[in-house]
């Protein structure tokens, strides 16, 4: 298995040439956005001196809870919600990765009975009397169907004044594919549907790619055999190929034998597959970085959580009109970029620092395999999270 870590995202990236010109995000705020507080913020600073990242002496981690302009103020203080409080550390973690010298923001606010806690958070920091934050990452979502028109609009109103204002929106594009309605189902039956969050055209939706050196059988050339100082072990640029742990992966079910994963005869039919999801309780899901077309940001679905009725997604936006490789579809689609995100199946994952043992982390001691690990594009947008939004459970896809 090989676990990430900073320093060999930095290599893959091709990040220090920046760091080293300065380009580290000394005076930059990311703005973590949260519907719950860390376990502990020392996970952050135990995280940093592990990895080597204490030497950019600019880095600093706060929790805010941003009052709104004027009024009542609506952002109360979530406490820690569990297991939410893993995607929090991951996402200040992360975002200090890749911004070494940059103040990481966590803003968190409760949920209320109808608005996701994080929502109330962006609309507070874009509307305050100071300077908003220069960058928002977010890690939930909800698939279109789901979410409903008047919640789409909002999102897309708050990222279209947060861009007038100068901030750059990152949003996860999920995990489940292109099947957003079916979260860690087994199979999809919703049809294709997106995370509304990242669908809109002010933001950028960030995917998720895994590493090819597994599937090639080429680990050597890309991986040191021992680590470094910090934990580094990665050599260079590791070719990247789709995240897809479902059967429908082309790459799977070709390691195993199987020509099409369809059909009778196919991979997902095949006693393989039925023998990883009793065991690894893997396959037989809809784990992939998300992505597809946006078909439902407007209207209202006849069928609950299926595209149907009177959805349409949103316009295809002028800067994806006439590219390379985007469809002609009419609509906005999903990813504009993506990074390294897997969970395991090709033996590469994340490393962060979570000890709310009590909830599923492990103790930060030892060497950082022994640490929690996990994938998903919740990861991929701080470096730049679909997961689930107020009320749906997390469910971490911990490296097996």
């Amino acid at each position: 298995m090989y676990a990430v870590v900073p320093s060999d995202l930095a290599t893959i990236y091709n990040m220090n040439p920046l760091f080293n010109s300065g380009y580290s995000g000394k005076g930059e705020t990311v703005a973590a956005i949260e519907n719950t507080n860390v376990y502990s913020g020392s996970d952050w600073n135990t995280f940093r001196s592990t990895f080597g990242l204490t030497s950019y002496t600019s880095g600093s981690f706060v929790t805010v809870h941003p009052a709104p302009k004027k009024g009542p103020d609506n952002c109360t203080n979530p406490g820690v919600i569990a297991p939410n409080d893993a995607e929090a550390i991951l996402d200040a973690e992360w975002a200090s990765a890749s911004a070494p010298d940059a103040t990481i923001e966590m803003a968190s606010c409760a949920d209320t009975t109808t608005i996701f806690g994080g929502m109330i958070a962006i609309q507070n920091l874009i509307n305050a009397s100071g300077t908003p934050p220069g960058i928002i990452s977010i890690s939930y979502g909800e698939c279109e169907p789901e979410s409903g028109a008047a919640a789409n609009a909002a999102y897309n109103a708050a990222y279209q004044q947060a861009v007038a204002e100068g901030v750059s929106v990152f949003v996860a594009t999920g995990d489940s594919g292109a099947a957003a309605c079916n979260y860690n189902d087994p199979w999809a039956t919703n049809g294709i549907a997106v995370n509304a969050f990242a669908s809109t055209p002010y933001n950028v939706a960030v995917g998720g790619t895994d590493f090819s050196d597994t599937y090639a059988g080429t680990n050597s050339t890309y991986w040191a055999s021992t680590n470094s100082s910090t934990y580094k072990s990665a050599i260079s640029y590791v070719p990247e190929i789709p995240w897809n742990d479902s059967c429908a992966s082309q790459l799977i079910a070709e390691y195993y034998g199987y020509s099409t994963t369809y059909g009778t005869n196919g991979f997902c039919n095949s006693w393989v597959v039925y023998l990883y999801y009793a065991v690894y309780d893997e396959l037989l899901t809809t784990a992939a970085g998300g992505g597809g077309p946006s078909r439902c940001a407007t209207g209202a679905p006849s069928i609950s959580g299926v595209v149907s009725g009177s959805c349409k997604g949103y316009a295809k936006p002028s800067w994806q009109s006439d590219v390379i490789g985007i469809l002609k579809d009419g609509v906005r689609d999903l990813p504009d970029v993506a990074l390294f995100a897997a969970n395991g199946f090709w033996s590469h994952y994340y490393v962060f620092c979570w000890s709310d043992v009590a909830h599923g982390g492990s103790p930060c001691t030892g060497p950082p395999s022994g640490w929690s690990g996990a994938g998903g594009t919740s990861f991929a947008s701080p470096d730049n999270g679909w997961h689930p939004g107020p009320s749906k459970p997390k469910e971490w896809c911990a490296a097996r």
